[in-house]
């Protein structure tokens, strides 16, 4: 009788805890009213005629084309615009009739203020003007919007939006490895931990959450469109398990400004035709890894010099090292000046496999390893350099090839990021990595969100009509409306359903606890949380202690207990504890 009398009391305090809870739920369903958008990344046809890889942005009234690059180096939004402060720049070598297309074609656009009859630009004391410059002070850029900072009409693919706030910027790419970091020399969307296209879209209420999915999408031999998720992530696009990660805070670490850190345990190419793979990575020892950074604006795998060298041998020497000419000359944008040519008929025709800490493997196929080279010495008198169509190029070089310093931080750029899904939660600090599926479909799942707003209809966004794609959408805007009296009515029953439910529930799990000894954990989550796996701290090199990125992020020790220690060499070594 008494052990009845628990249990009816049980029952009614689970009642009454679901009454108090659903005002809460209800809450949290009001502030999801976003829905992520997609945008394509794709061929895009800029001003001029020029065509650009990039996400597909129209900035001002009338509409200028851009095709945007992604980069995790910035936090703004950055265009540029003319005339630009070189006589020479490399944009318009020999003073060509086309300058101005080439130019739009190599910076992925160039916008004129004056055109634009909704542009505003702030005043250098107006609160998001010094917001911006603070979100970008520590990366120590002092003309990051030296031709102004300021709002206009844009839109992503055919998502129109009525204001975005972007920088504007007419400094030349720098011609020093420093100044190719420092100086801004394209039209980028900055997707760094404070992103202010993601603070924009969250304040109008866009999207309802500070997160993002990037599929890069394939260029070179084999052409695949990809996609920008902004608010959430491509749940179609998402296969296997996940590598799952803090984003790191510190600038304290070697090589500077880079969020998004992961730790290279190992890499290794097929040897085909032999039936086993080789070790590229230096040592034997599995302590050995390489701390990286995540960045999709770099055309190409940056690594310790032997990685490179000991591909080129395992090839039997047939990729050769072409240094950058540093003299003014026609570049493509799309043009990977610096690392390895191989003739055609003796590239490699495997693949590269990337593992990372917790066991993520990352495969970058061969046609995604090389790209098209062009002829710097060669001229066709239209839009870019002369194709050399005997030749590709490698895209991976070494580290000291651009006379970087000590320690200088290893990229994992284009190659690897165009094998992976990239996910980040700007909201919760972190960030995953998936394996690419082939499913080219779109579910749309929004974070924070209700199962009912993550199975609601998110918006599509298609292609522009002037862009080279093999998809087209109808550009049609979505209607709004309130709250009307059935959706009221369905909550309510909703809401009743929930409360039976829930008690049921209680009633039966109280039930069966006491018939059974042994406790039921529910099953993990699918993927590999490296951060929890690994459990020592790094020490980076000239630091005094633990760096915060050590702390938080993922290359820290194995199962043995060898701690990693990094060299200057932007390898890790590890070292047993006694």
């Amino acid at each position: 009788m008494m052990e009845r009398r628990g249990e009816r009391r049980r029952w009614i305090v689970s009642v009454f805890i679901v009454l108090a809870v659903l005002p809460q739920l209800s809450y949290g369903d009001e502030t999801c009213t976003g829905k992520p958008i997609a945008v394509p990344i794709q061929n895009v046809t800029l001003n001029g005629g020029a065509t650009s890889w990039g996400v597909p942005v129209k900035l001002g009234t009338p509409p200028q084309q851009f095709a945007m690059r992604l980069t995790t180096r910035l936090n703004a939004t950055i265009v540029r615009t003319h005339p630009l402060d070189r006589v020479m720049d490399l944009c318009r070598p020999f003073d060509i009739p086309e300058a101005e297309a080439k130019c739009n074609e190599l910076y992925g656009g160039l916008f004129s203020r004056n055109q634009s009859s909704t542009w505003r630009e702030y005043g250098p004391d107006d609160p998001a003007v010094v917001k911006a410059k603070d979100k970008e002070s520590a990366l120590e850029r002092p003309d990051l919007f030296d031709a102004g900072y300021g709002e206009d009409r844009a839109a992503l693919g055919e998502f129109e939006l009525k204001k975005l706030e972007f920088g504007v910027t007419s400094a030349s790419r720098g011609m020093s490895s420093s100044d190719r970091y420092t100086r801004p020399w394209y039209s980028d969307i900055g997707l760094a931990p404070n992103a202010t296209i993601l603070d924009t879209l969250q304040a109008d209420g866009t999207i309802s959450a500070r997160m993002f999915g990037v599929d890069m999408g394939w260029t070179g031999r084999e052409e695949r469109e990809g996609e920008l998720v902004l608010g959430g992530y491509n749940k179609k696009r998402v296969k296997g398990n996940l590598y799952t990660q803090k984003i790191s805070t510190s600038l304290e670490v070697s090589g500077g400004e880079c969020p998004y850190l992961v730790i290279i345990t190992s890499i290794t190419m097929q040897k085909p035709g032999a039936g086993y793979d080789v070790k590229l990575t230096n040592g034997s020892s599995n302590g050995d890894v390489i701390r990286a950074c995540l960045d999709p604006s770099v055309n190409t795998l940056r690594l310790p010099p032997a990685i490179p060298e000991n591909f080129n041998r395992e090839n039997d020497g047939v990729y050769r090292r072409l240094l950058p000419m540093m003299a003014i000359q026609p570049i493509k944008s799309e043009d990977y000046r610096d690392g390895y040519r191989v003739d055609n008929e003796n590239a490699y025709n495997g693949s590269i496999r990337i593992q990372l800490a917790s066991g993520f493997l990352a495969i970058i196929p061969s046609h995604l390893l090389h790209q098209p080279t062009y002829d710097h010495l060669s001229f066709d008198g239209s839009l870019g350099a002369a194709k050399n169509a005997s030749q590709q190029i490698m895209t991976m070089e070494p580290l000291d090839f651009r006379s970087m310093t000590a320690g200088q931080m290893p990229l994992l750029g284009l190659p690897f990021m165009r094998s992976v899904y990239f996910m980040a939660d700007l909201e919760k600090g972190g960030f995953s990595l998936a394996s690419l599926s082939k499913d080219t479909g779109r579910e749309l799942v929004p974070s924070d969100c209700s199962r009912e707003a993550r199975d609601a209809i998110s918006k599509d966004v298609a292609s522009p009509e002037d862009t080279h794609s093999g998809t087209s959408g109808s550009g049609g805007k979505e209607g709004t409306s309130g709250i009307n009296g059935g959706v009221i009515a369905g909550a309510v029953v909703a809401g009743v359903v929930v409360i039976a439910a829930v008690a049921f529930g209680v009633f039966f799990t109280q039930r069966r606890k006491r018939r059974e000894s042994k406790i039921v954990r529910p099953a993990e989550l699918p993927g590999h949380n490296a951060e929890s796996e690994l459990e020592a701290k790094e020490l980076h090199s000239g630091s005094n202690g633990l760096s915060e990125a050590g702390s938080r992020a993922v290359y820290e020790a194995d199962g043995n207990g060898r701690v990693y220690h990094e060299m200057d060499s932007g390898m890790v070594n590890s070292k047993g504890q006694a």
